[in-house]
């Protein structure tokens, strides 16, 4: 197993130079499928930290981050218009943060918008928005972004799970940190010495990474030839494991 988490180190450094490689793109959903594929990646660095550490905790909330972004990544292969919704998810989330502020200035975990032009960036986001949604492209949660996905068991199993240990589900705390003996309960903490059983995220990590270079692969000549042996070798190793 180790030699197998030293591949995919390599195989995630590798994706990291070709990526960073690329040259300049224009602004529109092919430069959102970069994005994302590249989050793919960064998040997937800190997964495999986490695994190789023990960091019980961390990787479920991490895969969780994966797979959201793995959402989007697949909606926007499917269909160019969803940067729309990329978009209004941005500019949404960032006018409920500015209207926050202006509803109350002294909140001081607000404290970077205090140079901000609140009214004249409050008015241009709710513009974008209007015009984003005259479009027909309309706010959506993320069950929804699953279901466009083709993911609904995607969302309804492994999603579930993930969200559970994220939000610190008390079924799952008992789990994780109570030991049951002949009627005493202790407290104790996940043993490093069970970091095996966090290798099922590493191959569902392996999965995606598959499924996401794929689309890349086929979808970008901005690499050049040479970098896309470089992807086809490290997907045939990925597919080896």
């Amino acid at each position: 197993m180790k030699e197998k988490i030293e591949k995919w180190a390599e195989l995630l450094a590798m994706l990291k130079k070709i990526v960073s490689s690329a040259e300049s793109i224009n602004i529109n959903s092919n430069l959102y499928l970069l994005l994302l594929y590249f989050r793919i990646i960064d998040l997937s660095s800190d997964l495999r930290i986490a695994i190789q550490e023990g960091l019980f905790s961390s990787a479920p909330i991490i895969t969780r981050s994966i797979l959201e972004s793995l959402v989007d990544f697949q909606n926007l292969v499917n269909n160019k218009s969803y940067c729309n919704q990329l978009d209004l998810d941005g500019f949404y989330s960032t006018l409920k943060m500015l209207k926050e502020y202006k509803a109350n200035p002294d909140n001081p975990y607000l404290s970077m918008l205090k140079e901000v032009d609140i009214d004249t960036n409050i008015v241009e986001l709710e513009r974008k928005i209007k015009t984003i949604k005259d479009g027909g492209t309309i706010s959506k949660k993320i069950s929804g972004k699953f279901n466009d996905a083709k993911g609904k068991d995607v969302y309804d199993s492994v999603y579930n799970y993930l969200c559970q240990n994220t939000h610190g589900n008390i079924d799952n705390l008992k789990s994780k940190y109570l030991l049951i003996n002949d009627g005493e309960v202790f407290i104790k903490y996940p043993n490093i010495e069970n970091v095996e059983n966090m290798y099922p995220y590493l191959d569902v990590n392996v999965r995606l990474l598959i499924s996401t270079s794929k689309d890349i692969e086929n979808i970008f000549t901005i690499f050049g030839q040479e970098n896309i042996k470089c992807i086809e070798k490290y997907l045939k190793m990925l597919k080896d494991f």
